[in-house]
């Protein structure tokens, strides 16, 4: 909060704001759910910090949630919390990461989705629950409509869906089907269910078409078309 930007700060940030300001598209890939996330949350707090700065705020969030549940993550993995509250605040205070957290960027948000996959993974893989590898998918739909960056994680969280509980990383495909039809078949209906919630997080993507045929103030690309839209 003492170094979080009072206001505008230089490339990004402007065209940002105005586009959560008048729902535009900024530039490609778009950010869609970025802009949506940024103008729900300054109807909740710019009355009280001012517009920019509530957006500047909600970068700053992200990026102590997101660092919060990396400590977390570590400490189950490694068994010492010191060790794992030392890489929390080194993620957290790396330069690179420092500045996405205290000015308007979409990179805090990508940071926060991207941990909250590793977690859904982790539980999966730890409990053997459909739901969470769900949950993971799902997030990885919403994180294509935020921000590519944010999908860095999903080799990694792929990984935790089919680990072990002892930690050791099973073969997805091939151990399923050795197991016999029942598990093979219990993979596949889990496989088209984490493609169908996939795509239902992919689904707001069509907010850039939508705001795009409404000629907002910030239409990069003008995605009003379908084909616009791909090569936005």
């Amino acid at each position: 909060m003492l170094t979080l930007a009072p206001g505008l700060t230089p490339w990004d940030s402007g065209e940002f704001l105005a586009a959560i300001k008048s729902l535009g598209v900024p530039h490609p890939p778009g950010t869609p759910l970025y802009v949506l996330i940024g103008k729900v949350w300054s109807m909740i707090f710019a009355s009280a910090f001012g517009f920019a700065r509530s957006i500047n705020l909600l970068s700053a969030v992200c990026t102590a949630f997101g660092c919060g549940i990396l400590t977390s993550l570590f400490a189950k993995w490694t068994g010492d919390g010191f060790a794992a509250t030392a890489a929390g605040l080194t993620a957290g205070l790396m330069s690179t990461v420092w500045l996405s957290a205290t000015e308007t960027e979409v990179y805090a948000v990508a940071l926060l989705f991207g941990c909250m996959m590793l977690w859904a993974a982790d539980r999966a893989g730890e409990n053997s629950d459909a739901r969470y590898a769900l949950l993971t998918a799902y997030l990885a739909g919403l994180a294509w409509t935020l921000h590519l960056t944010a999908l860095l994680v999903l080799p990694s969280a792929i990984l935790l869906v089919f680990s072990t509980r002892d930690g050791y990383f099973a073969v997805p495909v091939g151990r399923r089907y050795a197991d016999g039809r029942r598990q093979a078949h219990s993979f596949t209906k889990l496989l088209r269910a984490s493609i169908f919630v996939a795509l239902v997080g992919m689904t707001c993507v069509a907010f850039m078409l939508i705001r795009a045929r409404h000629d907002p103030a910030i239409n990069q690309g003008n995605p009003s078309t379908y084909g616009a839209l791909l090569d936005v």
